[in-house]
């Protein structure tokens, strides 16, 4: 399987596509004897009169532009790209890419680009997707701008059906019940991604924090913000960040975790960032922090004041003051007087499922069902023991135990009966019953 390629001297293709070639395709002859006879094959058997595929040596007898498959391009030897070739009479195709001289046709020239496009990329537009799409993020919200379908556009917001059939609680009670009476003051979001954008902020921009006690004299520390996308949770970030490589903060001593008594917020209900800053002293219980050395662990250059102190928080910048509600000035636990220019970062949802017990709205299955109401014998069960017998007893035979019950006696056994006899001295003996029942 063979093919003849030939340079096309009059291209119908454009030029911005480079050089063209002309294709001769193969064809499908009938061998046929030699017409003359000489010295070189007179006693040489002339070939079979069959059909077979061969080089298109000669001028094809029917259409000249026959189409040809696909497999006879791409199977090995299936092309020869022959320049010398006098016939004409192939399909025009694309030898190579050049690239033109001519600027409006260069794809990346700045200087020549017209509004309307290139030829490039016209015959790119025209083509039909495969599914490979260019991605586009929004840097707001780190998300994709584009959604092939309506379930994808749905997803991005939080808002399918699936997503709002769970929630995670951001203010209010945690211990009631969702959906319940109780929750009505509950701020719930649905399981998803973020929704909202982050507000720009287009340069960098600074502000200040004072801690309880001065470090080596300095008793003011700087917060860097770089120019970007932010929320009131990544400014707070800068500032726990840059409080803890300072060592200014407490630690707990139970689980060691780290408390600067410094909090930024936003409030959800308000739209209003809130400062909250923690006083404190040296009858504190926190256990200040321990720096590590090669020389081995030191104490932190700063000391616990006597009476009640708390940090402060110093905005002396008009784009962050701006941003986050407030004014010029020092604060320490305060509410900005102005509505921030960020949002939340999550969508609200109303969880009001008519069967909150279950999560669900509407019914559930008949195991459902049941595996709640034994789950509440149980615990009302369980419960009735609190008041006779405490909290302990309750809490063993609640669960995990048999459904009559569960007592200490059943790990320990029950022991022997017992009774009291008199010997004939008058001394009090116990004897145990040794008989075994049944037996």
């Amino acid at each position: 399987m063979t093919e003849i390629f030939s340079k096309n001297t009059i291209s119908v293709l454009p030029s911005w596509k480079g050089e063209t070639l002309e294709q001769i395709t193969t064809s499908i002859r009938k061998n046929q004897p030699d017409e003359i006879l000489g010295s070189r094959n007179l006693f040489i058997p002339q070939p079979l009169k069959i059909y077979r595929r061969e080089i298109a040596s000669k001028g094809a007898t029917c259409n000249p532009r026959s189409s040809v498959s696909i497999d006879l391009l791409n199977a090995p030897n299936g092309s020869i790209i022959n320049s010398t070739a006098s016939d004409k009479n192939g399909l025009v195709n694309t030898l190579d890419i050049n690239q033109t001289t001519n600027k409006t046709e260069i794809p990346g020239s700045s200087d020549a680009q017209c509004a309307i496009g290139t030829p490039q990329t016209h015959a790119l537009s025209r083509l039909r997707s495969s599914g490979m799409i260019k991605k586009n993020y929004d840097p707001a919200n780190n998300k994709s701008k584009y959604y092939t379908n309506a379930d994808q556009y749905l997803n991005s917001r939080s808002k399918t059906f699936k997503q709002n059939q769970y929630n995670y609680i951001r203010e209010g009670d945690s211990s009631v019940t969702p959906g319940s009476g109780l929750s009505v003051n509950n701020l719930y979001s649905p399981a998803g991604k973020t929704n909202c954008d982050k507000y720009l902020l287009s340069v960098d921009t600074s502000f200040n924090y004072e801690w309880i006690s001065s470090d080596n004299g300095q008793i003011q520390f700087t917060v860097d913000v770089s120019a970007g996308y932010y929320d009131v949770d990544d400014i707070d970030d800068l500032l726990q960040r840059e409080m803890i490589n300072n060592y200014h903060y407490f630690t707990l001593p139970g689980n060691k975790s780290k408390n600067t008594l410094l909090k930024i917020e936003l409030n959800s209900l308000t739209k209003k960032v809130q400062l909250t800053a923690t006083p404190i002293d040296a009858s504190t219980n926190l256990l200040t922090p321990v720096i590590s050395t090669e020389l081995g662990d030191q104490n932190v250059d700063w000391t616990v004041p006597v009476t009640a102190t708390a940090p402060k928080i110093i905005l002396n910048d008009s784009i962050l003051t701006t941003s986050l509600g407030f004014t010029f000035g020092t604060y320490q636990t305060n509410t900005a007087p102005n509505v921030a220019s960020y949002k939340l970062r999550y969508s609200v949802l109303h969880y009001k499922p008519n069967n909150y017990q279950f999560a669900q709205q509407g019914a559930v299955s008949s195991s459902d069902l049941i595996a709640r109401r034994r789950y509440n014998t149980i615990t009302d069960a369980a419960a009735s023991y609190r008041t006779a017998y405490g909290l302990h007893v309750a809490n063993a035979l609640a669960y995990g135990v048999p459904a009559n019950g569960y007592a200490i006696k059943d790990k320990i056994g029950y022991p022997n009966k017992s009774t009291p006899s008199v010997g004939k001295d008058g001394v009090y003996k116990e004897c145990t019953d040794t008989k075994i029942r049944g037996g």
